[in-house]
């Protein structure tokens, strides 16, 4: 497998060591991309985690963010940076969550979308047993606030492991949303967009019950309900 065209977007916040788990286990998987950490205005103990990351590994680039952008915008920042048409772009979080062997499972079906109008969405089941409840409810209820409007299912509306083209990341510069509700909005964006859904299923990896997690459930999940009140209304008023 090729790797050079795939470029690895990780927006990170405050975050902790292991973050140096996750690039040493895609190093050890022979996953030789470009990875770009996206430092969201972090405090020093993370910016010196960072930035042993890229003095120890090689292909790592760090983009720093003088204010805090949230997990959207600092993506977004990514995207502008990158040019080149002809790439690919995965992103993904920085705790540890996503599955090595499932992350290398998506960057394997990189000639699926190719200059195509389709996108890859690592799925995890989620189950309660699991999951922790904050994650659990905010997935249950932005799951079915989906289905309602839009009459189709997406099992994990708010995973951040997704592999898409550049052009098409192009297009997502167009969201509004900047933090959680980012990757949220953009599964409705994908619908207007008529962006094929392709969904992998990917392992279920919560650390401590998830005690450290930055997603504030219900606070959290009004949030993003709010962001979609939003982007439909401005659909409306844009005809």
């Amino acid at each position: 497998m090729n790797y050079n065209n795939i470029k690895i977007i990780i927006p990170s916040y405050n975050c902790t060591n292991k973050l140096i788990s996750v690039i040493k286990r895609l190093r050890a998987n022979n996953i030789t991309s470009q990875i770009f950490i996206v430092d969201d205005n972090s405090l020093v103990r993370s910016k010196l985690i960072i930035n042993f990351i890229k003095n120890k590994f090689s292909n790592i680039f760090v983009i720093t963010n003088n204010k805090n952008l949230g997990q959207g915008g600092s993506i977004k920042k990514a995207f502008k940076i990158l040019k080149k048409t002809e790439d690919l772009i995965c992103t993904m979080d920085d705790d540890g969550q996503h599955n090595t062997k499932d992350v290398k499972k998506i960057l394997n079906k990189a000639n699926k979308i190719y200059y195509s109008n389709c996108i890859l969405l690592g799925s995890r089941g989620l189950e309660l047993s699991k999951t922790p409840f904050n994650s659990y409810f905010g997935n249950k209820v932005s799951k079915f606030i989906f289905f309602l409007i839009n009459k189709k299912k997406i099992i994990d509306t708010q995973t951040g492991l997704r592999f898409y083209s550049k052009l098409i990341s192009n297009k997502f510069l167009k969201i509004k949303s900047n933090g959680f509700d980012f990757h949220n909005i953009m599964n409705y964006f994908l619908i207007k967009k008529k962006i094929k859904i392709y969904k992998i299923n990917i392992k279920t990896i919560y650390f401590e019950k998830n005690k450290k997690t930055r997603f504030k459930g219900i606070k959290d999940t009004f949030r993003i309900l709010n962001s979609i009140s939003k982007f439909y209304l401005n659909l409306i008023f844009s005809r």
